[in-house]
């Protein structure tokens, strides 16, 4: 294997796999305003009945005001005034579906892109930022 991040074929895919250099991919929403609590809410409410979504990170600029989400029967605290959504996915065609309940919530409008907008592996730093709400897909049933 030549080159973890980009390997040459299927065996050594297979290989990037199993150490875990394979990152998922990931979609990026940004919105074309900051999101309200109720706007958030319902972009969670709709977006968890897509399957094949492992979590989705809420980050923005940090709020230091009480404020919280409700879905379903839980209730999240929110720390960030909503301005960007990164959902990790299993597939790429699962664009069309999340594409269509960002149609359906963000009215004002919105950009969407396919890629790798998160880091794959935690570093120092991150646990004294503490900028974003990462939420996993069984926490919104």
């Amino acid at each position: 294997m030549s080159n973890p991040e980009n390997p040459e074929n299927k065996e050594d895919m297979e290989d990037v796999k199993s150490i875990g250099f394979f990152p998922e991919a990931e979609i990026l929403i940004f919105p074309n305003r900051l999101l309200a609590e109720h706007h958030v809410e319902e972009f969670l409410e709709k977006i968890k009945s897509v399957e094949g979504i492992s979590k989705i990170m809420l980050t923005g600029p940090r709020i230091y005001e009480n404020s919280s989400i409700k879905i379903g029967s839980k209730t999240i605290p929110l720390k960030v005034q909503v301005g960007k959504v990164i959902i990790q996915i299993e597939t790429v065609d699962l664009i069309k579906d999340i594409r269509e309940v960002c149609d359906n919530c963000f009215k004002f409008g919105y950009r969407i892109g396919v890629g790798r907008y998160t880091k794959w592996r935690e570093t120092t730093m991150d646990s004294v930022r503490g900028y974003s709400l990462v939420i996993r897909k069984d926490m919104l049933e």
